[in-house]
């Protein structure tokens, strides 16, 4: 992903922001605002604050016709943040990186693993992650919180993020990234790997069994975390440290997406899992 620049958007009054999404096409609609390090609820909604719909019926009330957004506007002259529904709504999705939790270094080993995302519209979040903004490519793409890898998720069908230039819990704004607004930059079709890894993890999510019992898909960014866990649960029974690399190397193989392919890193997880004591009671591991 190239680095960029954050810049306040060109847009400097909300609604003027929100009519300008609409005409392209993006169903917008007013959020909570922050106000004296509050939200305008007045309720304590923790980090959802300054995120959550004004409007009756929340999300479903997402438009672009102007004269409803004008109306929004109208009645809450405040209203100092607005919102996109994301997915077949508005035509696009959007990949958000948190690097708090994570989603920087998650989505360097996807990059790493399978290849650079393209320029498209970015805005870096008043929370200092990015959005990464993504034309629709038709059907369902699904919603998803960190199943993509530590700190990345998918804002799609049934969705919304926060847009530039809402106002943040921390007081920093939502801004375009120079060069990477939607003025200067058409939306991309993401990857088809990328659209791959969602739909594998829409199945059955990384790590987990597919209810029609079909196997577990493990994605880069959470790949050894749930090796060495799979690793540790056969330790537990007994199984010796060749074993557990011979195991480890087909659930690599057979199971990762992409797979790992380092025996050293394989080796290493082996070792480490190996170091538990066998347990005397199913569903335990005893550290040595």
């Amino acid at each position: 992903m190239a680095a960029g620049t954050a810049t306040r958007s060109a847009e400097t009054d909300i609604p003027g922001a929100a009519l300008a999404y609409a005409r392209r096409g993006w169903r917008v609609f007013p959020v909570h605002t922050i106000q004296a390090g509050r939200c305008t609820c007045r309720k304590a909604c923790g980090r959802d604050a300054g995120k959550h719909p004004r409007t009756r019926n929340g999300l479903t009330d997402a438009t672009k016709d102007p004269k409803i957004i004008t109306r929004w506007w109208t009645w809450w002259p405040d209203a100092a943040n607005v919102a996109i529904a994301t997915g077949t709504a508005s035509g696009m999705w959007v990949l958000d990186v948190d690097p708090r939790h994570g989603g920087g270094d998650a989505l360097h080993d996807l990059e790493r693993a399978h290849g650079r995302l393209p320029d498209t519209p970015r805005v870096r979040t008043g929370g200092g992650g990015t959005h990464i903004y993504f034309g629709h490519p038709g059907g369902t793409v699904a919603c998803s919180a960190g199943a993509l890898g530590p700190g990345l998720d998918v804002r799609a069908n049934g969705g919304y993020v926060v847009a530039a230039p809402s106002r943040h819990l921390s007081t920093k704004f939502y801004c375009w990234e120079i060069g990477f607004s939607p003025d200067e930059i058409c939306l991309a079709a993401a990857p088809p790997w990328l659209l791959d890894l969602i739909t594998a993890c829409a199945a059955g999510g990384p790590g987990r069994l597919r209810r029609d019992g079909t196997p577990l898909v493990l994605v880069a960014g959470q790949r050894n975390d749930l090796l060495y866990r799979l690793a540790c649960a056969l330790r537990r029974y007994g199984i010796g440290e060749a074993a557990l690399l011979e195991c480890l190397a087909a659930i690599d193989r057979y199971h990762a997406h992409p797979p790992l392919r380092d025996p050293t890193e394989l080796r290493k997880i082996a070792a480490s899992a190996a170091r538990h004591a066998p347990s005397e009671r199913t569903g335990t591991v005893r550290v040595a």
